[in-house]
């Protein structure tokens, strides 16, 4: 009895002992990380700060901290910020609108489970030594983007508004994608539920809503009520549109009289200035603004249509691509470098984006039309008449592959609306299977010849 006695005063005494050790363990575990966040955030020794020499970057993170859900305590990206402001004197803020102008502020854009990045303004050295970190995935100085439109004509007043199934003498852009074959014949038929419940956001220019109060809708006479101003992102921009790109392509995507998908939701974004340029950084926050927009919202039918292009850019691509991860619907612009690989621009060389490049209404691929395996399928963009920014019936005719992309983005709304919505993958196959094959002239073996062909 006294022998089983003592072996529980040892038995419990052993557990004590393990118990004390591993508690420490933990303690010199913490410790020894805490060190390592110490040492990995160690100021380095630049020479005097001339704010003068400093230039906006982009920084994202690698996946493994994009991913992390919100709520969720990542302390590598925490401790990230707090190096920022120890070395570099930087303070973070959340994304809200135009980047700032202060050298001292970061813009945090992150998106908890889809992407982690920020924008500032940082020497040479600076995103140097950020590029070494091993959090960072990307460092990329901010660039210039410009639209991917290419000629600009007249406007003139809009034609009478038709309310039917089967559109009678429209654009012939609207005929060419409803049939399989020339001559055009003087219909568009489309789908009845035309898009209805479907939000498309046109990150550009902004989009015409009527006025005299930019950014409140009231009663446009083309998209009737269904376009809303959503956030002005340029620094400096007002609520509306002031070049006339951003309303051109939200009437081919869902305007009454010119647009594919007559009955969707039209948002507008205002990345671009007066000139129809801005820059990569506003850009990308502006699709992290929509990203967050769609993971809030119970509405999952998103398509985000993105009539621009740059040179490749990594940046952007990552961001185009947490959107595609997340289940928004891409369109971009294959651009307009006459004949230049699409795969060498971005958003064009993003995988799963629909990417458009431009016809003839006589089905010749257009000069200006860059080609190559990286474009999805191709679409009229060869003075596309749409709606215009200067009245409630004004309209303007443009070129480029711009104003091919929202042609496919108006037949994405109308798939969703009448069969249902998709994986941007499955989305993007069904494209290519409704698409008119081997139609196009002028083009070479790497392209696909693929005509854009509505459900």
């Amino acid at each position: 009895m006294a022998n089983s006695h003592i072996n529980k005063i040892i038995l419990i005494s052993a557990l004590v002992i393990l118990l004390i050790g591993m508690v420490n363990s933990e303690k010199s575990i913490k410790s020894e990380n805490s060190e390592k966040s110490k040492l990995a955030y160690k100021c380095p020794k630049f020479k005097p700060r001339d704010d003068a020499n400093s230039t906006r970057y982009i920084i994202i993170f690698k996946n493994d901290h994009s991913t992390q859900s919100e709520g969720s305590d990542d302390t590598v990206i925490q401790d990230h910020f707090d190096g920022l402001k120890s070395c570099f004197g930087k303070h973070v803020e959340k994304v809200k609108g135009p980047n700032s102008h202060d050298q001292n502020v970061v813009t945090d854009f992150t998106i908890p489970g889809s992407i982690a990045g920020y924008t500032g303004m940082f020497t040479s050295d600076e995103a140097n030594e950020l590029s070494q970190l091993s959090e960072v995935a990307i460092v990329e100085e901010d660039v210039k983007i410009q639209t991917a439109g290419v000629i600009r004509k007249k406007r003139d007043l809009l034609p009478t508004l038709s309310t039917y199934l089967v559109q009678l003498n429209p654009p012939p852009n609207l005929n060419r994608i409803s049939q399989a074959s020339l001559p055009l014949n003087g219909r568009y038929r489309y789908p009845r539920s035309a898009g209805n419940g479907v939000n498309v956001y046109v990150i550009d220019t902004s989009v015409f809503l009527g006025g005299p109060h930019p950014g409140i809708n009231i009663n446009n006479t083309d998209f009737g009520g269904r376009a809303h101003w959503s956030a002005t992102f340029c620094k400096g921009c007002p609520n509306f549109d002031d070049h006339g790109h951003g309303t051109n392509i939200a009437g081919i995507i869902g305007g009454s009289r010119y647009g594919v998908a007559k009955k969707v939701n039209l948002f507008a974004i205002k990345a671009l200035n007066s000139q129809g340029g801005g820059d990569m950084s506003t850009f990308i926050n502006s699709l992290t603004y929509v990203l967050g927009l769609h993971q809030k919202s119970t509405n999952k039918n998103t398509i985000v249509n993105l009539s621009i292009g740059t040179a490749s850019s990594p940046a952007l691509k990552a961001t185009v691509e947490s959107l595609i991860n997340s289940g928004i619907h891409v369109v971009a612009a294959a651009g307009n470098g006459y004949g230049a690989d699409a795969c060498s621009y971005t958003p064009s060389n993003v995988a799963n984006a629909v990417v458009v490049g431009s016809t003839e209404i006589n089905d010749i691929v257009s000069d200006f039309s860059n080609r190559g395996s990286c474009i999805t399928l191709f679409a009229p963009g060869r003075n596309v008449v749409s709606d215009g920014p200067n009245g409630k019936t004004s309209t303007l005719t443009e070129s480029g592959t711009s104003q091919s992309t929202p042609h496919a983005a108006g037949a994405i709304a109308l798939v969703i609306s009448k069969s249902g919505n998709k994986t941007p993958k499955a989305m993007k196959d069904y494209l290519i299977q409704l698409s008119t094959k081997n139609v196009i002239k002028g083009l070479d073996s790497k392209s696909p010849n693929r005509l854009l062909r509505i459900p």
